[in-house]
């Protein structure tokens, strides 16, 4: 898989006011007027006063390229801060398609950076809204079936996401993980902009971790 350089400062930011609805702490920065304030106060309530813990994931989806699935993968980290969480991940898909004439290949490489704001967050299941966006490259072989010559081009891919999850945990290290939303493509036109979902298994690591390390404490005390 070809990966592009990617070079550049990414920022991210979300979405219109959202109203709190579930409990938890209420200390901002500076007392509030009413019972609620917008998600920038959140975000700058959780990162500077709350410890971060490290997370570590697979990351895949599936997407369409002029209707033709392009599964995308990849790897993330990052920071939870309890209700916001902030993920830096290294991506990869491809596309191919075949005509009487030629055939089209596409291989994309991009690192995204991502925040997820937690609409409801407890043990047993979870709802998130993620904003991402990306920069990388995509690069195109096209060749003619008859002659067998080929054309190389590469060109610059600025993904942009939002999108809906969650979790449901049906066992203490078990549960399932889903979510849907729509990619824009910002450069070379909207033939990779689509719907994207997932839908599969997730293990809950932490946890595992945790009792892992209990179990080891009462064995060697």
């Amino acid at each position: 898989m070809h990966f592009g350089k990617a070079i550049g400062f990414i920022t991210v930011f979300l979405m219109a006011n959202i109203v709190r609805s579930q409990g938890g702490d209420t200390t901002l920065f500076s007392k509030p007027k009413s019972k609620s304030f917008s998600p920038i106060d959140t975000l700058r309530y959780y990162v500077n006063k709350r410890n971060g813990r490290f997370l570590l994931s697979l990351d895949g989806k599936n997407a369409y390229i002029n209707g033709v699935s392009s599964p995308v993968v990849g790897f993330r980290f990052g920071l939870s801060y309890d209700k916001v969480a902030l993920y830096s991940g290294l991506y990869s898909s491809s596309y191919f398609s075949r005509t009487q004439k030629d055939t089209t290949s596409i291989n994309f490489g991009y690192i995204a950076t991502t925040i997820e704001y937690y609409l409801a967050d407890n043990w047993r299941y979870d709802v998130f809204v993620p904003v991402s966006i990306g920069i990388g490259s995509k690069t195109i072989e096209k060749t003619e079936i008859l002659s067998g010559n080929k054309k190389n081009t590469s060109e610059a891919f600025v993904p942009v996401e939002i999108g809906i999850g969650g979790t449901v945990r049906f066992l203490r290290y078990l549960g399932m993980a889903g979510s849907l939303g729509y990619r824009w493509s910002l450069y070379q036109g909207s033939d990779y902009s689509s719907p994207y979902w997932s839908l599969g298994f997730t293990l809950y690591t932490g946890t595992l971790w945790r009792d892992t390390k209990e179990a080891y404490r009462r064995i060697n005390r």
